[in-house]
């Protein structure tokens, strides 16, 4: 749910409105499979688009950005691993 806010943040706004609708119906068919409500997927909406905006979730969002660019895909693991990197002691803003 974090991609669109990613996005818009270090790229501006995403005006194709075939993205941004894909994107959330994706993030539906997924949430909805693990049975959260429609209302608390409009919740985790807003808590992604703050989390991106921290400046934690900032460092996050560089750190996967460059192991994508370097391996060219990631597992889940492999990003878990990256934003739960030790070094990084500070907690979200």
């Amino acid at each position: 749910m974090a991609a669109l806010a990613a996005g818009e943040l270090f790229c501006g706004p995403i005006e194709d409105e075939a993205v941004v609708r894909g994107d959330h119906e994706r993030a539906k068919r997924y949430l909805v499979m693990d049975h959260y409500r429609l209302e608390a997927i409009k919740c985790l909406r807003g808590q992604a688009a703050w989390l991106v905006r921290t400046s934690w979730g900032q460092r996050g969002i560089r750190r996967v950005a460059e192991a994508l660019l370097e391996r060219g895909t990631l597992t889940g693991e492999d990003v878990r691993a990256i934003c739960d990197d030790p070094r990084d002691t500070r907690a979200a803003d």
